[in-house]
């Protein structure tokens, strides 16, 4: 359940920095709490409904997969405006953090839903049993949270260091 507030905090940290579309915003953030409430029915139906709310839950991640490549292109504009060498060098430096932190995202989120379908599928069809559905989570927790939080707030400071100059 941690995850109804960290998904919305990460899609608003990647909306701060690339200074993206606020519309489009409000449509990745309304895509964010219909996916993971997908994903809570999907956990808790015991019939094969589940695998459609998976589904859509699915789709509802790719729109918010969606904005953040929109946001990444928003930052790529922004540093293609013009703006004297010096300042353009600053904004790729934090950019590349940025991209590092938006990748993150990217790659991690749909293992999320990939290691949820594995393990429903059982050890009968293929599937993981519970303990590694657990630590895959966890490494996916460390891996999407801390460093994500690790890559922001290094780039948070490169930014603030760069406006004292």
């Amino acid at each position: 359940m941690i995850w109804f507030i960290t998904v919305p905090t990460q899609l608003s940290i990647i909306q701060r920095l690339a200074t993206a579309s606020a519309d489009l915003f409000v449509l990745a953030e309304v895509a964010t709490f219909t996916m993971l409430f997908c994903g809570v029915f999907a956990t808790y139906v015991t019939d094969d409904s589940r695998w459609g709310f998976w589904a859509f839950a699915m789709i509802c991640l790719a729109l918010c997969l969606y904005y953040v490549l929109y946001s990444q292109a928003a930052l790529s504009d922004l540093i293609s405006a013009e703006v004297t060498v010096e300042e353009s060098l600053r904004m790729q430096d934090i950019s590349r953090r940025q991209k590092a932190a938006i990748v993150i995202v990217i790659v991690t989120w749909p293992i999320y839903g990939v290691v949820w379908a594995l393990s429903e599928m059982g050890g009968d069809f293929g599937g993981i049993c519970v303990l590694a559905e657990e630590t895959s989570f966890a490494v996916l927790d460390v891996i999407n949270k801390i460093l994500f939080g690790i890559v922001v707030v290094y780039s948070d400071r490169s930014l603030e260091k760069s406006k004292t100059f």
